[in-house]
């Protein structure tokens, strides 16, 4: 009975890691000039992962949130040349916000689980990718609008994870109109402070709100 339960648990711990002989897929991250952060749209199937290249310097700040329905696809974020993930998706969940510690090559590898993979099903994600510049840095530009582009409004943050249904009502009390929706991205922009933020929704609550550039919202 004991080595049938041993061997029970050996496979559930299988079941939840990463597929050793994935395939994984190499994809450049480019910001657009003047702002920090990229929302990016992709899909993995099975063993074929993606990895997402970063250049980052020492001490800069990085935050990654993957949104997906299909709760095998997870990411990890690896160092430059490091035989370890810095940051473990399926242990520490689908959120990331830290300071690297070296300049160089970082990637954000994107997979499904063993399990999943195996089954070869497919998974459609999108993946809030943000590195602020180095304060002081040379070089840097700071964003042009009212609210630093990719940061979470400080009169919003209490909306993140809030059902999405209450949610608008929520805006709109707050003062928000909607400018336009792509997907399950709605963007809202707030006339008195001039500013235009971006709602990602998964599973009907509110995964993620921070400020976007005016021009999102057609300002």
């Amino acid at each position: 009975m004991r080595r049938a339960i041993v061997a029970g648990l050996a496979l559930c711990l299988l079941a939840t890691v990463p597929d050793a002989g994935a395939q994984q897929h190499t994809k450049q991250v480019q910001f657009a000039h003047g702002t920090s952060g990229t929302t990016l749209q992709d899909r993995v199937t099975g063993d074929d992962g993606l990895d997402y290249r970063l250049s980052l310097r020492s001490g800069q700040p990085l935050s990654v949130v993957l949104h997906s329905h299909n709760s095998s696809l997870y990411f990890n974020v690896i160092a430059p040349a490091a035989q370890e993930a810095m940051f473990v998706g399926s242990l520490s969940g689908n959120r990331f916000s830290g300071t690297v510690p070296a300049s160089g090559d970082y990637t954000i590898r994107v997979y499904l689980m063993r399990n999943a993979a195996r089954r070869g099903e497919t998974a459609a994600f999108t993946l809030d990718v943000r590195a602020d510049p180095v304060h002081g840095a040379a070089g840097a530009t700071p964003a042009p609008d009212r609210l630093a582009q990719g940061i979470v409004p400080g009169d919003l943050a209490d909306l993140v994870g809030a059902r999405g249904s209450s949610g608008e009502t929520q805006l709109s009390a707050r003062g928000y109109a909607s400018a336009r929706t792509q997907g399950l991205t709605h963007y809202w922009w707030h006339g008195a402070s001039q500013s235009c933020v971006r709602v990602v929704t998964a599973d009907g609550r509110y995964a993620s709100i921070l400020a976007a550039p005016n021009a999102a919202c057609g300002h």
